[in-house]
């Protein structure tokens, strides 16, 4: 189960680094886009989209650095991790399809006796 559990940290690792990856591009062409005056006309719109999107950028940033330590302390069995990659994993379920393997595949294995035995160890 051990290697299962080494599996899971790395596809959240590299679920949760594409995702940051993405924020990260999508941070720089809003600030590329950030006169957005030619493009929106309307002074309201423009006001709430220069306030949404950098808001949503960042909850997004914050996500998945919190999953990318989540996936290191599963591989350090800590045991606050397992939970956090637990609620990690029922969010990724709606994300069809990539998440949706994830999620039930990294489910199957954390909740096996064996694996809550490995966290009970530290």
């Amino acid at each position: 189960m051990e290697k299962h559990l080494t599996l899971v940290a790395a596809f959240h690792i590299g679920f949760s680094a594409l995702g940051l990856l993405f924020s990260i591009i999508g941070f720089f062409i809003f600030s590329v886009f950030i006169n957005l005056n030619h493009f929106i006309q309307d002074p309201f719109t423009l006001k709430l989209v220069v306030t949404i999107v950098p808001i949503i950028i960042g909850f997004a940033l914050a996500f998945f650095a919190t999953g990318i330590v989540g996936s290191i302390g599963l591989l350090k069995r800590w045991s606050w991790a397992r939970i956090l990659i637990l609620v990690y994993s029922v969010i990724y379920l709606i994300k069809i399809p990539l998440g949706t393997a994830l999620g039930i595949y990294s489910l199957w294995v954390l909740f096996q006796e064996e694996t809550i035995k490995l966290f009970k160890k530290t």
